[in-house]
């Protein structure tokens, strides 16, 4: 095939490029909003869908710009215009999200990825239709298209790969948008290589990506991992683990005198209170209070499941987590690990959160909680970390009445459900406290348990979420904006 113009490899380089740096900013930008708006649908949505409608828009405009403009270095005065934009929308990203942080999620969220990412992304995506109708000039128009749009999508393949298993999970979501852009200004200034005051322009500004404004973060700890934007903060001698909007912790230090929290994880004893405690499994690990605390006060064989292994590895370092052959952590999704264990438990403790306050749907459905029930070793003991904003609410009634409609007895007290075949948990619970069986502090929890505890009874006609349908994080997202929580931002 004749030399086209311009010259085809670098033209395929391009499309390969920007199709690459489209998935990678799109992927990228799930977790620079997570630490704001939190790793909902909604929000996850607003970004697929910012990203769908720029590309739509240069499609359009890039069409239009090829039928009257017939510069070889318009598509790289495109990608350059993109690349500064880029930048500068990183530098002025902290002081802009935390800004947005304050409106409703919705509106916050949109208001972001439009403010950063919706004129760069039209521009990239003109650079497709320029290079089409100057490739068909010289061949098939067909022909053209295909290659054009193949060479973009294996980019943007590349891309997704690339950002979801190397540049996220190793480097974190800034570096991911710096070399994402500094590609785009490599690419520019290659394709200007023929004004060489052009291309010495762009070289120029490859290091811009890279200055960033300071940031401070009064906490101990603060990393990307490949699900969650983690800190670690200290108060009053206490350590406590946030992952992305700051909504609540997710792991903390323990009194080392009594080995209570004066928090929920207290709670979950009563599980073991109430069942033999030979074997207990706890499904959302965190950083491992919960694991720690219950074996302080239980000779039991203790399984942990933790779908972030680097909230594991912190919890070893500054939450004095310990493993050992009756200690173990599993990595992975904790429906997955109990459908495909076999093994049962004296007590299972439900505590899963999508880093924030959405629990995912697929472990609060009633086919959830019935293998929950087939995991349970007999007289065994279900706690569930309810959430605290949906008491009282529609989400809350459901959520109850989804577990009471598997587990004939459950029951409520302070912010946690306990579920089980029979009453004998609650007996059995009685009578080590009649016998001073447990250790002062745990007889004084379950003591005030037991005048707490309130049964939950199976309503039919209220409902339950269920796999096909469970519009949990729908429900979610009204208590927080009618709550104004969503407004509520603790982390740097």
């Amino acid at each position: 095939m004749s030399r086209l113009w311009p010259e085809e490899a670098l033209v395929f380089a391009t499309c390969f490029i920007s199709g690459f740096v489209v998935l990678a900013i799109e992927i990228a930008s799930f977790r620079l909003l997570a630490p704001f708006f939190g790793a909902s649908v909604y929000v996850n949505g607003i970004v697929i869908n910012t990203i769908l409608l720029a590309l739509a828009l240069g499609y359009l405009l890039g069409g239009q710009i090829a039928d009257r403009c017939s510069s070889a270095r318009m598509p790289y005065f495109l990608m350059l215009m993109s690349a500064l934009y880029l930048a500068l929308a990183l530098l002025v990203s902290s002081p802009l999200l935390h800004a947005a942080a304050r409106l409703p999620l919705v509106y916050g969220a949109t208001v972001t990825m439009v403010a950063m990412f919706f004129l760069p992304m039209t521009l990239l995506a003109c650079v497709p239709p320029y290079f089409i109708k100057q490739l068909s000039c010289a061949g098939p128009v067909g022909m053209a298209s295909g290659r054009v749009y193949a060479f973009s999508t294996v980019g943007s393949i590349a891309g997704g790969v690339l950002t979801t298993f190397g540049l996220l999970p190793f480097l974190g979501s800034r570096i991911t948008f710096q070399v994402a852009t500094a590609l785009l200004i490599a690419n520019a200034a290659a394709g200007l290589a023929r004004s060489n005051k052009q291309a010495i322009l762009a070289l120029l500004l490859l290091p811009l990506p890279f200055v960033s404004v300071p940031r401070t973060c009064e906490c101990l700890h603060r990393e990307e991992s490949a699900y969650n934007v983690i800190t670690i903060n200290e108060s009053n001698d206490v350590l406590y683990l946030k992952l992305n909007d700051g909504f609540g912790h997710h792991s903390q230090t323990l009194d080392p005198e009594t080995m209570l929290s004066d928090e929920y994880y207290d709670s979950f004893l009563l599980a073991p209170m109430m069942s033999k405690a030979r074997r207990i499994l706890v499904l959302g690990n965190g950083a491992g209070t919960s694991m720690m605390q219950t074996a302080h006060f239980f000779p039991a064989a203790i399984d942990g499941v933790e779908i972030d292994n680097r909230l594991t590895a912190l919890g070893r370092r500054y939450f004095g987590l310990r493993t050992s052959d009756s200690r173990r952590i599993f990595g992975g999704d904790a429906r997955v690990f109990i459908a495909r264990s076999g093994l049962r438990y004296d007590a299972i403790y439900v505590d899963v959160y999508a880093g924030g306050p959405y629990i995912p749907f697929h472990v609060a459905t009633k086919e959830f909680y019935q293998q929950l029930r087939r995991s349970l070793a007999s007289g065994g003991v279900v706690a569930i970390n309810l959430p605290f904003y949906a008491e009282g609410t529609m989400l809350g009634d459901r959520l109850l009445n989804t577990i009471a409609g598997v587990f004939p007895v459950t029951y409520v007290w302070n912010g946690m459900a306990y579920a089980m075949v029979s009453p004998a948990g609650i007996e059995l619970m009685k009578h080590r406290l009649e016998a001073n069986a447990f250790a002062p502090a745990l007889k004084a929890l379950g003591t005030g348990a037991l005048a707490g505890l309130r049964p939950v009874s199976y309503l039919p006609e209220e409902g339950v979420f269920t796999d096909d349908l469970a519009p949990i994080e729908a429900m979610t997202h009204d208590l927080l904006e009618h709550r104004g929580d969503r407004g509520r931002k603790t982390m740097d």
